[in-house]
């Protein structure tokens, strides 16, 4: 076993990534990353069935990639599942950008593959360059201390075996190995933010510190454990500041208040119930300028300001949907997360 194979098989037992008794759905793009990511799983002794999205997008190009993804299945006696998307269609129906669009659909298209054949876990190829370049991206859009520890291990059944090793270290292996891969022209493009990341700015970086890729990596792994306190800190503070009843959350806007940080707090609060930053300064003002009654909107839950609480409730799947009368507000990408959020703001009952 060669260095870093043995380094992955380290870092999927230690955070306890994949078990050998299960099949793992495994991201095959005919790239470098997922290449490499296939043969160390193959060579570890996992499962895997190698699963490959075309997504319309780059012609014969995209062709290309397909047949060499099923070659390199092939060659490594991989199960090899495939499908087709038309990513622009679904982009321009549901208003998102195609980067957006490719995300959701890959990751929908990798959940069916999971139930389908038993599988209990997602093995995406994103290595160590992907996660500074994550974090790089972050910051220029603004982030709080998640945003700032990059991607995680696992996330769910999607994992990342690949984090702790960079790209020439793949790029070795494949050498090494003598298996081929390929690239993707729009990868040199500089209209994507992420390829500008990659290609100018840490580039620029370097030249300010050679060592800044492994400088980054120590302060993601420092801000994961400040996390962890973080994570902490909040748990104990809810337990304090919220109290669930029939199905209800009740935050207790004086305990809120007198918390160390009433916007962190109640940002961590909301935000698994579809609320999101941008609210935060509103419904913060009917805590300390009591407004009864005034209503905001989540993705799926209600939450209603009271004299003395703030209580979220769920949105209804069904019923009468004219009882409140609101006007649209906002709706905010979050890319990292690969999800949309809207949120109205109610006016008033009808």
């Amino acid at each position: 076993m060669d260095s870093t194979t043995r380094h992955i098989a380290d870092y999927i037992a230690s955070h306890k990534l994949l078990d050998k008794n299960h099949p793992v759905i495994t991201g095959l793009s005919g790239g470098a990353d997922s290449v490499a990511l296939l043969a160390i799983l193959k060579q570890l002794g996992y499962n895997v069935i190698a699963c490959h999205c075309n997504f319309m997008l780059r012609g014969d190009e995209s062709l290309r990639d397909r047949n060499h993804a099923a070659r390199i299945a092939s060659d490594l006696d991989v199960p090899f599942c495939e499908t087709t998307f038309d990513t622009t269609t679904y982009a321009r129906e549901k208003g998102i950008s195609i980067e957006m669009a490719a995300r959701e659909l890959r990751y929908r298209w990798f959940e069916e593959m999971r139930i389908r054949h038993h599988a209990d876990a997602i093995a995406v190829a994103h290595h160590r360059d992907d996660n500074i370049e994550t974090l790089l991206l972050n910051l220029t859009r603004g982030t709080g201390i998640a945003g700032l520890t990059g991607m995680k291990p696992r996330n769910g059944y999607i994992v990342r075996p690949l984090l702790e090793i960079s790209r020439q270290e793949i790029l070795t292996f494949l050498s090494r190995c003598h298996l081929t891969y390929v690239n993707d022209s729009t990868n040199a493009e500089t209209l994507y933010t992420r390829n500008k990341i990659r290609l100018e700015v840490l580039p620029l970086l370097r030249t300010l510190n050679p060592a800044v890729d492994e400088s980054i990596r120590r302060t993601i792994n420092n801000l994961a454990e400040s996390e962890k306190v973080y994570r902490y800190a909040i748990g104990q503070l809810q337990k304090e500041v919220c109290e669930t009843k029939e199905g209800n959350l009740y935050i207790d806007i004086t305990q809120l208040q007198a918390s160390p940080s009433p916007e962190a707090l109640l940002f961590e609060t909301l935000a698994p119930y579809g609320f999101n930053a941008s609210q935060l300064v509103d419904i913060l003002a009917c805590c300390t300028s009591p407004q009864p009654g005034k209503i905001f909107m989540g993705a799926n839950h209600r939450l209603v300001c009271d004299r003395k609480h703030l209580i979220v409730t769920p949105l209804p799947q069904t019923g009468i949907q004219a009882s409140v009368v609101a006007t649209w507000e906002k709706e905010e990408t979050h890319d990292a997360a690969g999800i949309t959020l809207s949120y109205h703001q109610a006016q008033g009952f009808a």
